[in-house]
Protein backbone atom coordinates (compact mmCIF):
# COMPACT_ATOMS: atom_id res chain seq x y z
CA UNK A 1 0.00 0.00 0.00
CA UNK A 2 1.58 3.70 -0.87
CA UNK A 3 0.73 7.27 0.10
CA UNK A 4 -0.39 8.12 -2.91
CA UNK A 5 -3.10 5.42 -2.77
CA UNK A 6 -4.37 6.50 -0.25
CA UNK A 7 -4.89 10.49 -1.28
CA UNK A 8 -6.40 8.83 -4.18
CA UNK A 9 -8.63 6.88 -2.38
CA UNK A 10 -9.23 10.32 -0.31
CA UNK A 11 -10.10 12.67 -3.01
CA UNK A 12 -12.19 10.28 -4.20
CA UNK A 13 -14.16 9.62 -1.59
CA UNK A 14 -14.34 13.49 -0.80
CA UNK A 15 -15.58 14.10 -4.78
CA UNK A 16 -17.62 10.95 -5.11
CA UNK A 17 -16.46 11.17 -8.40
CA UNK A 18 -13.96 9.81 -10.40
CA UNK A 19 -13.74 12.22 -12.95
CA UNK A 20 -13.35 15.39 -9.99
CA UNK A 21 -11.09 13.42 -8.16
CA UNK A 22 -8.77 13.16 -11.36
CA UNK A 23 -8.94 16.43 -12.01
CA UNK A 24 -7.88 17.30 -8.39
CA UNK A 25 -4.81 15.27 -8.24
CA UNK A 26 -4.16 16.39 -12.04
CA UNK A 27 -4.07 12.84 -13.34
CA UNK A 28 -6.09 11.14 -16.04
CA UNK A 29 -9.10 8.93 -15.10
CA UNK A 30 -7.58 5.57 -16.19
CA UNK A 31 -4.29 6.16 -13.89
CA UNK A 32 -6.63 6.37 -11.18
CA UNK A 33 -8.94 4.13 -11.50
CA UNK A 34 -6.18 1.64 -11.76
CA UNK A 35 -4.90 2.33 -8.64
CA UNK A 36 -7.78 2.57 -6.37
CA UNK A 37 -8.22 -0.66 -7.78
CA UNK A 38 -4.58 -1.83 -6.42
CA UNK A 39 -5.77 -0.56 -3.50
CA UNK A 40 -9.05 -2.63 -3.25
CA UNK A 41 -7.10 -5.67 -4.35
CA UNK A 42 -4.67 -5.34 -1.39
CA UNK A 43 -7.59 -4.54 0.98
CA UNK A 44 -10.10 -7.62 -0.13
CA UNK A 45 -13.22 -5.79 -0.88
CA UNK A 46 -14.41 -2.62 -3.19
CA UNK A 47 -14.28 0.82 -1.39
CA UNK A 48 -16.90 1.84 -3.65
CA UNK A 49 -19.84 1.36 -5.73
CA UNK A 50 -19.93 2.44 -8.85
CA UNK A 51 -22.38 3.31 -11.33
CA UNK A 52 -23.35 5.32 -14.67
CA UNK A 53 -24.71 7.98 -12.61
CA UNK A 54 -22.58 7.92 -9.30
CA UNK A 55 -20.11 7.10 -6.86
CA UNK A 56 -20.43 6.25 -3.17
CA UNK A 57 -18.06 4.78 -0.51
CA UNK A 58 -19.15 0.78 0.66
CA UNK A 59 -18.96 -0.36 4.07
CA UNK A 60 -15.87 -1.08 3.58
CA UNK A 61 -14.99 2.39 1.86
CA UNK A 62 -16.58 3.97 4.97
CA UNK A 63 -14.35 2.33 7.46
CA UNK A 64 -11.34 2.78 5.64
CA UNK A 65 -11.81 6.24 5.37
CA UNK A 66 -11.06 7.75 9.09
CA UNK A 67 -8.08 5.66 8.74
CA UNK A 68 -6.82 6.61 5.69
CA UNK A 69 -7.29 10.53 6.81
CA UNK A 70 -5.87 9.51 9.87
CA UNK A 71 -2.41 8.03 8.22
CA UNK A 72 -2.03 10.69 5.93
CA UNK A 73 -2.50 13.26 8.59
CA UNK A 74 0.37 11.59 10.73
CA UNK A 75 2.48 11.30 7.93
CA UNK A 76 2.00 15.18 6.63
CA UNK A 77 3.33 16.29 10.38
CA UNK A 78 6.01 13.51 10.18
CA UNK A 79 7.37 15.38 6.79
CA UNK A 80 6.89 18.84 8.61
CA UNK A 81 9.31 18.26 11.29
CA UNK A 82 12.02 16.57 9.03
CA UNK A 83 11.56 19.53 6.62
CA UNK A 84 11.96 21.79 9.24
CA UNK A 85 14.94 20.00 10.35
CA UNK A 86 16.65 19.37 6.86
CA UNK A 87 16.21 23.06 6.05
CA UNK A 88 12.90 22.31 3.72
CA UNK A 89 10.71 25.22 5.40
CA UNK A 90 12.22 27.43 2.59
CA UNK A 91 13.89 28.26 0.23
CA UNK A 92 14.96 28.77 -3.41
CA UNK A 93 14.90 26.07 -6.39
CA UNK A 94 15.92 27.19 -9.84
CA UNK A 95 14.38 24.77 -12.44
CA UNK A 96 15.21 24.60 -16.38
CA UNK A 97 13.33 22.81 -18.53
CA UNK A 98 13.02 22.59 -22.87
CA UNK A 99 10.35 22.03 -25.26
CA UNK A 100 7.88 19.85 -24.57
CA UNK A 101 9.16 18.97 -21.26
CA UNK A 102 8.86 22.46 -20.13
CA UNK A 103 5.07 22.40 -21.17
CA UNK A 104 3.65 18.74 -19.93
CA UNK A 105 6.31 17.44 -17.81
CA UNK A 106 7.56 19.98 -15.55
CA UNK A 107 4.02 21.33 -14.41
CA UNK A 108 3.49 17.56 -12.78
CA UNK A 109 6.95 18.02 -11.06
CA UNK A 110 6.09 21.35 -9.51
CA UNK A 111 2.64 20.34 -8.51
CA UNK A 112 4.06 16.99 -6.69
CA UNK A 113 6.60 19.37 -5.34
CA UNK A 114 4.73 22.00 -3.47
CA UNK A 115 2.40 19.81 -2.30
CA UNK A 116 5.78 18.06 -0.16
CA UNK A 117 7.41 21.33 0.33
CA UNK A 118 4.59 24.40 -0.06
CA UNK A 119 7.40 27.13 1.44
CA UNK A 120 9.74 26.71 -1.47
CA UNK A 121 9.81 28.90 -4.32
CA UNK A 122 10.55 27.67 -7.85
CA UNK A 123 12.24 30.19 -10.46
CA UNK A 124 11.44 28.28 -13.67
CA UNK A 125 13.28 28.82 -16.81
CA UNK A 126 12.29 27.63 -20.15
CA UNK A 127 14.71 27.09 -22.98
CA UNK A 128 16.25 25.33 -25.44
CA UNK A 129 18.86 22.73 -24.14
CA UNK A 130 22.26 24.37 -24.94
CA UNK A 131 21.03 27.34 -23.09
CA UNK A 132 19.89 24.98 -20.22
CA UNK A 133 23.83 23.66 -20.49
CA UNK A 134 25.43 27.28 -20.34
CA UNK A 135 23.18 28.08 -16.99
CA UNK A 136 23.52 25.18 -15.25
CA UNK A 137 27.38 25.29 -15.73
CA UNK A 138 27.01 28.99 -14.62
CA UNK A 139 25.24 28.31 -11.28
CA UNK A 140 22.55 29.71 -12.89
CA UNK A 141 20.10 27.06 -12.35
CA UNK A 142 20.20 23.91 -9.98
CA UNK A 143 18.54 21.56 -12.28
CA UNK A 144 16.99 20.69 -15.68
CA UNK A 145 14.43 18.49 -18.01
CA UNK A 146 16.25 18.19 -21.28
CA UNK A 147 16.23 16.12 -24.73
CA UNK A 148 19.72 13.38 -24.77
CA UNK A 149 21.75 12.15 -26.17
CA UNK A 150 24.16 14.90 -25.20
CA UNK A 151 27.63 14.56 -24.21
CA UNK A 152 29.02 18.43 -24.41
CA UNK A 153 29.02 18.67 -20.50
CA UNK A 154 30.78 17.76 -17.53
CA UNK A 155 27.83 17.88 -15.20
CA UNK A 156 25.62 15.12 -14.03
CA UNK A 157 23.05 13.66 -16.49
CA UNK A 158 20.38 11.24 -15.17
CA UNK A 159 18.08 8.92 -17.62
CA UNK A 160 14.76 8.79 -16.68
CA UNK A 161 13.29 7.13 -19.29
CA UNK A 162 12.79 6.72 -23.14
CA UNK A 163 9.89 8.65 -24.95
CA UNK A 164 8.07 7.25 -28.12
CA UNK A 165 8.36 9.58 -31.42
CA UNK A 166 5.66 9.87 -33.74
CA UNK A 167 5.40 10.85 -37.10
CA UNK A 168 2.89 13.73 -37.59
CA UNK A 169 1.74 14.21 -41.13
CA UNK A 170 -1.38 16.58 -42.43
CA UNK A 171 -4.87 14.97 -42.50
CA UNK A 172 -4.73 14.60 -46.36
CA UNK A 173 -1.86 12.05 -46.62
CA UNK A 174 -2.02 8.96 -47.95
CA UNK A 175 0.24 7.70 -44.57
CA UNK A 176 -2.80 9.32 -41.90
CA UNK A 177 -4.72 6.27 -42.05
CA UNK A 178 -1.95 4.27 -41.02
CA UNK A 179 -1.57 2.65 -37.24
CA UNK A 180 2.34 2.49 -37.88
CA UNK A 181 4.65 3.82 -40.50
CA UNK A 182 8.56 3.58 -41.52
CA UNK A 183 10.33 6.88 -41.39
CA UNK A 184 11.77 5.73 -45.00
CA UNK A 185 8.13 6.42 -46.42
CA UNK A 186 8.73 10.18 -45.24
CA UNK A 187 11.95 10.50 -47.25
CA UNK A 188 10.18 12.56 -50.04
CA UNK A 189 8.50 15.04 -47.74
CA UNK A 190 9.36 18.37 -46.54
CA UNK A 191 10.89 18.38 -42.82
CA UNK A 192 9.77 20.72 -40.31
CA UNK A 193 12.07 20.09 -37.23
CA UNK A 194 11.60 21.48 -33.57
CA UNK A 195 14.91 21.76 -33.06
CA UNK A 196 18.04 23.58 -34.94
CA UNK A 197 21.15 22.03 -36.33
CA UNK A 198 23.82 20.89 -33.74
CA UNK A 199 20.88 20.23 -30.69
CA UNK A 200 19.79 16.60 -29.34
CA UNK A 201 16.61 16.65 -30.80
CA UNK A 202 17.68 18.01 -34.18
CA UNK A 203 20.83 15.03 -34.44
CA UNK A 204 18.08 12.02 -33.28
CA UNK A 205 16.25 12.75 -35.58
CA UNK A 206 19.27 12.49 -38.87
CA UNK A 207 20.40 9.37 -36.88
CA UNK A 208 17.23 8.21 -37.49
CA UNK A 209 16.96 8.73 -41.54
CA UNK A 210 20.23 7.53 -41.82
CA UNK A 211 19.19 4.22 -40.16
CA UNK A 212 16.67 4.29 -43.56
CA UNK A 213 19.42 5.32 -45.76
CA UNK A 214 18.00 8.97 -46.42
CA UNK A 215 18.95 12.62 -45.44
CA UNK A 216 15.49 14.44 -44.35
CA UNK A 217 14.17 17.58 -46.62
CA UNK A 218 14.56 20.45 -43.69
CA UNK A 219 12.44 22.89 -44.86
CA UNK A 220 12.13 24.88 -41.22
CA UNK A 221 13.58 24.20 -37.89
CA UNK A 222 13.93 25.88 -34.63
CA UNK A 223 10.41 25.59 -33.88
CA UNK A 224 8.22 25.52 -30.45
CA UNK A 225 5.75 22.50 -30.80
CA UNK A 226 2.62 24.01 -31.27
CA UNK A 227 4.33 26.08 -34.20
CA UNK A 228 5.28 22.74 -35.73
CA UNK A 229 1.95 21.23 -35.19
CA UNK A 230 0.16 23.85 -36.92
CA UNK A 231 2.41 24.01 -40.40
CA UNK A 232 1.71 20.27 -40.31
CA UNK A 233 -1.94 20.64 -40.14
CA UNK A 234 -1.55 23.16 -42.66
CA UNK A 235 -0.02 20.84 -45.23
CA UNK A 236 3.68 22.73 -45.37
CA UNK A 237 5.44 19.41 -44.55
CA UNK A 238 5.92 16.20 -42.17
CA UNK A 239 7.65 16.87 -38.42
CA UNK A 240 8.64 14.47 -36.27
CA UNK A 241 7.66 15.04 -32.40
CA UNK A 242 8.26 13.03 -29.03
CA UNK A 243 4.80 11.83 -27.87
CA UNK A 244 4.32 14.53 -25.12
CA UNK A 245 3.92 17.36 -28.14
CA UNK A 246 1.01 15.67 -29.85
CA UNK A 247 -1.23 17.29 -27.04
CA UNK A 248 -1.08 20.23 -28.31
CA UNK A 249 -4.16 21.32 -29.57
CA UNK A 250 -4.24 23.51 -32.59
CA UNK A 251 -6.38 23.88 -35.54
CA UNK A 252 -5.82 22.62 -37.90
CA UNK A 253 -4.25 19.55 -35.97
CA UNK A 254 -1.76 17.03 -37.87
CA UNK A 255 -2.36 13.37 -37.57
CA UNK A 256 0.29 11.67 -35.41
CA UNK A 257 1.22 7.87 -36.16
CA UNK A 258 3.82 5.45 -34.63
CA UNK A 259 7.16 5.03 -36.24
CA UNK A 260 8.00 1.47 -36.81
CA UNK A 261 11.35 1.75 -35.20
CA UNK A 262 12.75 0.13 -31.88
CA UNK A 263 15.42 3.20 -31.77
CA UNK A 264 12.65 5.84 -32.73
CA UNK A 265 12.48 7.16 -28.59
CA UNK A 266 13.73 10.73 -27.14
CA UNK A 267 15.63 9.96 -24.06
CA UNK A 268 14.50 12.30 -21.36
CA UNK A 269 17.22 13.58 -18.78
CA UNK A 270 17.51 15.78 -15.85
CA UNK A 271 20.49 17.61 -15.67
CA UNK A 272 22.04 18.77 -12.39
CA UNK A 273 24.88 20.06 -10.59
CA UNK A 274 26.93 17.27 -8.54
CA UNK A 275 24.48 15.91 -5.80
CA UNK A 276 26.34 17.13 -3.45
CA UNK A 277 26.89 20.58 -4.28
CA UNK A 278 23.14 20.77 -4.79
CA UNK A 279 21.15 22.65 -1.44
CA UNK A 280 18.70 20.53 -0.01
CA UNK A 281 15.82 22.26 -1.28
CA UNK A 282 17.44 21.39 -4.98
CA UNK A 283 18.27 17.62 -3.92
CA UNK A 284 14.65 17.11 -3.12
CA UNK A 285 13.12 18.31 -6.29
CA UNK A 286 16.20 16.35 -7.96
CA UNK A 287 14.83 13.37 -5.82
CA UNK A 288 11.46 13.68 -6.49
CA UNK A 289 11.57 14.27 -10.20
CA UNK A 290 13.96 10.83 -10.57
CA UNK A 291 11.44 9.30 -9.38
CA UNK A 292 8.00 10.24 -10.62
CA UNK A 293 9.83 11.01 -13.69
CA UNK A 294 9.79 7.37 -14.37
CA UNK A 295 6.03 7.22 -14.36
CA UNK A 296 4.52 10.43 -15.45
Amino acid sequence: MELFQLRYFLAVAEQLSFTRAAKTLHLSQPPLSHQIKRLEDELGGELFQRSSRLVRLTDLGEAFLPRARSILLQTDDAAKEIRARTGLEKGVVRVGASGSLAYHLLPLLVVKYRELYPNIDLQIVEHRTPQLLDAAERHEIDVALIRLPHDKTKLSITVLRDEALMAAVPGSHPLASEAMVSLRQLADEPFILISNRGEPFHNLVLHLCARQSFQPNIICSGTEYATACRLVGLGVGVSILAEMGTKHHVDPAPVFVRIDDEKAVSPIGLLSRPFEELSQPARAFFSLATSLGKQL
